[in-house]
């Protein structure tokens, strides 16, 4: 799996595994299985393996995106093209991030876009405890 391209930020790549791969990652499994890691058995064996590039501007894009939702969980999506390398594999293109009501990550970038923090809520005061002298352990 030794891919040599560039990809943008917030795009990434999946590759299905090949048999020679999964049998790499069925002995790895068992090894770890072996050494008391319980989790590690055959059907963990994953079909594909592959990346998502990060960058500054992608990571901006998500912050300014997540800073204008109002709950505390945001959902992005991705498309995915069935693309082919110059080696004719095929591998599944992961592209296209977009959040929304939000602008797509190419039309932040455009924008020159960067990250707004959003305000931090101040947390409640407590109240002080007053103690009586009896209840103090000194």
């Amino acid at each position: 799996m030794s891919q040599s391209f560039e990809v943008a930020g917030g795009n990434g790549r999946l590759y299905r595994l090949t048999q020679e791969e999964k049998d790499k990652e069925l002995a790895r499994l068992a090894g770890l299985l072996e050494r008391g890691q319980s989790w590690a058995t055959p059907d963990k064996l994953h079909d594909y393996s592959g990346f998502l590039q990060i960058n500054q501007q992608f990571i901006d894009w998500i912050q300014a995106s997540f800073d204008a939702q109002e709950s505390e969980n945001m959902r992005m999506n991705w498309k995915g093209f069935v693309a082919e390398s110059s080696q004719g594999s095929k591998f599944l293109k992961v592209q296209d991030a977009w959040i929304a009501k939000q602008p797509s990550l190419k039309q932040f970038i455009a924008d020159g876009g960067q990250a707004t923090p959003r305000v931090a809520s101040q947390p409640q005061a407590q109240a002080a405890v007053e103690m009586p002298q009896e209840d103090i352990p000194f």
